[in-house]
């Protein structure tokens, strides 16, 4: 059975809405708004109660759906407390409920009506420096038909004064952009975003990746046009290197430590070899070599024998190299 236009043309809307309202989810952090106390009509007459409550029931619904926080009025009164806009139904107090509760709008819903009939439903967001509205007639389908119709408008008003449209292209065409890490399309495109400091990568196989701050005005396009690079012109970074290794010192100081060690050995040692030797044809005389001087001698080389080893051994003299795409630097440490 096919669907009547009016229902047609409301789906197409309720579906445009809610890619609005998604888009500018994507790229804010939660919100929240409060809902006033219902308004009423200036020189005309309020419509049923119920009519009214089901205006305020759907709205709610609508709004804690799309992942918005929801403060309900008698909630909002009592955070409100002394405060001499509690129970505000009016645009001109709701600035200062939206400041004083620190949410993002606050919502006033009003239901005309006729002979205790709704005839039109009017949502109004209202922030702590501006506001719109929505208006939307109450047709066969009902009160809550038309206040989600004018909740639509309401959104899309609301959101326009705080989002605008990234125009990117690219040469070659076909790339794919992404904004703050989400992929939104290829080139060529124009996307809505949230306003404000975006960051745009656009990449296409084979070609070297840019990426770049840009500043989107509410309500106005942003132009970004690149000329890809092809990988293969693309001279690669050179890769930022560190290494340590010992130093050729720790052998030459090692080594002539220690060769001197030995040499200072010699005398002490062989003074104590032959330490009360028979020198001569008998009656011989004993002959005493290793005195004070061998003792200074030997202590001196067992301490130069050993500092050569350490050297040789432990490498405590290290060489630090450091080389990557602007400078290069060369240092010495050591550890004893």
């Amino acid at each position: 059975m096919p669907r009547p236009p009016h229902l047609v043309r409301a789906a197409r809307g309720a579906g445009i809405a809610v890619l609005l309202w998604g888009a500018l989810s994507a790229h804010a952090a939660a919100q929240s708004c409060a809902m006033l106390h219902p308004g009423v009509p200036d020189g005309g007459r309020p419509a049923s109660a119920s009519a009214v409550t089901s205006v305020i029931d759907t709205v709610t619904v609508q709004l804690a759906e799309g992942g918005l926080t929801v403060i309900e009025a008698a909630d909002a009164d009592r955070r409100m407390t002394g405060q001499p806009f509690v129970g505000c139904n009016r645009l001109e107090c709701g600035a200062e409920v939206a400041r004083n509760l620190g949410v993002d709008f606050v919502v006033l819903v009003t239901v005309w009506g006729r002979r205790g009939r709704a005839t039109s439903v009017v949502v109004a967001l209202i922030g702590a420096d501006d506001s719109v509205a929505g208006d939307a007639p109450v047709a066969d389908e009902g009160v809550a038909a038309a206040a989600q119709a004018a909740l639509q408008i309401a959104r899309q008003r609301w959101q326009s004064a705080r989002m605008g449209y990234l125009v990117a292209s690219s040469v070659p065409p076909d790339a794919t952009v992404e904004v703050d890490d989400h992929v939104v399309g290829r080139t060529p495109l124009r996307h809505l975003v949230a306003a404000g400091e975006r960051r745009v990568r656009i990449s296409l196989e084979g070609y070297a990746t840019t990426e770049q701050m840009v500043v989107v005005q509410p309500s106005e396009e942003h132009t970004l046009e690149v000329r890809l690079v092809s990988s293969e012109a693309v001279t690669p970074e050179p890769v930022a290197e560190r290494r340590e290794e010992g130093s050729i010192l720790n052998w030459i100081l090692g080594g002539g430590l220690a060769a001197a060690g030995v040499g200072l050995l010699i005398p002490p040692i062989h003074g104590f070899a032959v330490d009360g030797t028979c020198v001569g044809e008998p009656p011989c005389e004993l002959v005493h070599q290793f005195g004070t001087a061998n003792g200074v001698l030997f202590g001196l080389g067992l301490a130069s024998l050993g500092a050569g080893l350490v050297f040789l051994i432990a490498q405590p003299l290290r060489v630090e190299v450091s080389v990557d795409a602007e400078s290069a630097a060369l240092g010495m440490s050591g550890t004893f």
